[in-house]
């Protein structure tokens, strides 16, 4: 069987400007604009047998566990034609559950064959992998909402003379959109971290609050003077690290609350550092003036800035840290990625644009276990448009994004699943679920699954 690179032709549907996201990505995207791949997806394939003259089955029952009911998937009139296969795609989500940052992508084509020659003769199989130049993307949906349908023509499909049947995959992904909390009645929002045994702790103006993976049972964990400003987890050891509002020093504690001292002195420091965060290894990242200053221990271990040409650390936006040093900084219009040693920075993402895979108004960026960067960005006008969150891989191609809750713009009606009207920080559970901080009608954690 010879298989040459997949198409996925679509009819591409107005929609309301960077709301309406259904399609084929590329038709989202600049010139130029190169997918990357999800990480993640539920699998369902399409079986052609008797040299492609037979399709089935051409509807599909997706399961997840935090659904309650099945997402019916239909390829109606598919057929191979010209060896192209050729349908239409569309479903309703029946969940009971908001999804979002819908796509679906081709997970590869395989063939069975009767095989007689050699010393084993018996059926056997060749694989190809899917080459998807552009995923289909559906966006957000709420509960029975239909997804704007797609006609399908992806090929050549080519059978050999001895091939039994080709199992043609698609692999559907998103996230679910599971509630929204408060760790308590007066919580503020804030910075949020995952402690080494999978616990969730927000930060708000009354110190760290630890709770279940869920949100439930939260215990206020530490508290740095009459008002906390910044409070993060180390995901090394738990140990809690935070300041007072308007200090320039930063106390740590065990995860039992043990005193374990100061960070550097005033004058090491000589202004307030700010936008704390911690890599996996327990170095201690932070923005001091014009520069990222790193601790190790007690101890500055090393200064990255004055990068030339590139002024990587202005303003507020959050930065992170990979594993071996690498940081992703923000400005409001594009992402830099820094080299561990802090020698050289590239720009990854550029903007401002609500084309998919540049950015706007970013508020922060975090890093997930598998190295795709989420990028919060903030609302365009605060009016008609709400947050999103763009997701991209090691790269800084484009992977989703979700946070609308619906293919129309929100306004003012708050929808669930939706980041009302703006974001603070993200955070990612031992079991990939992702958690936001944002302000609706007042400030919350929204918890979502991916699949």
């Amino acid at each position: 069987m010879v298989i040459v690179p997949l198409l996925f032709l679509v009819s591409l549907v107005d929609g309301p400007g960077h709301y309406d996201f259904s399609g084929p990505m590329a038709g989202f995207m600049v010139d130029g604009g190169i997918p990357g791949a999800s990480t993640s997806g539920i699998e369902f394939k399409l079986i052609a047998t008797n040299g492609g003259a037979m399709l089935a089955p051409t509807e599909f029952d997706l399961t997840n566990a935090d659904w309650k009911s099945p997402l019916h998937v239909v390829l109606s009139d598919a057929k191979i034609d010209a060896g192209h296969l050729k349908a239409h795609f569309h479903f309703k989500n029946s969940t009971g559950s908001v999804l979002e940052g819908l796509r679906l992508d081709s997970s590869g084509v395989v063939e069975s064959y009767t095989d007689t020659s050699g010393a084993a003769p018996g059926t056997k199989t060749r694989v190809e992998p899917g080459a998807l130049p552009t995923p289909l993307l559906f966006g957000d949906l709420p509960p029975d909402a239909e997804a704007t349908p797609v006609d399908v023509d992806l090929g050549p499909i080519t059978f050999s003379p001895t091939a039994t049947q080709v199992a043609i995959g698609f692999k559907l992904s998103g996230l679910t959109y599971v509630k929204a909390f408060r760790p308590e009645a007066d919580y503020t929002g804030g910075r949020l971290s995952v402690d080494p045994k999978g616990l969730l702790c927000a930060q708000d103006s009354h110190g760290i609050w630890r709770m279940n993976p869920d949100g439930s049972m939260p215990l206020l964990a530490g508290k740095f003077g009459d008002q906390t400003d910044m409070a993060i987890v180390d995901p090394s050891n738990g140990d809690i690290v935070g300041s007072p509002s308007n200090s320039k020093r930063y106390q740590r504690y065990s995860a039992g609350g043990d005193d374990k001292g100061l960070c550097p002195t005033d004058a090491e420091f000589q202004t307030w550092p700010r936008q704390p965060r911690i890599a996996s290894n327990g170095d201690l990242y932070l923005k001091v003036g014009d520069s990222i200053i790193v601790l190790r221990g007690d101890k500055i271990f090393k200064r990255v800035g004055g990068i030339p040409s590139v002024n990587v650390v202005d303003g507020d936006a959050y930065f992170d840290v990979a594993g071996d040093g690498t940081i992703y900084d923000p400005i409001p219009a594009g992402i830099f990625k820094i080299d561990p040693a802090g020698k050289t920075a590239k720009r990854i993402t550029f903007g401002p644009d609500w084309h998919l895979g540049r950015v706007t108004n970013v508020q922060g960026v975090r890093l997930d276990s598998s190295g795709n960067l989420y990028v919060l960005e903030g609302t365009a006008d605060g009016r008609t448009e709400c947050p999103r969150v763009s997701v991209f891989d090691k790269a800084g191609h484009f992977v989703r994004v979700f946070g609308r809750a619906g293919k129309a713009p929100a306004a003012r009606d708050f929808l669930p699943g939706s980041l009302g009207t703006g974001v603070t920080d993200i955070a990612f559970g031992a079991d990939g679920t992702v958690y936001i901080c944002c302000l609706p009608l007042g400030p919350q954690i929204s918890m979502f699954k991916p699949f």
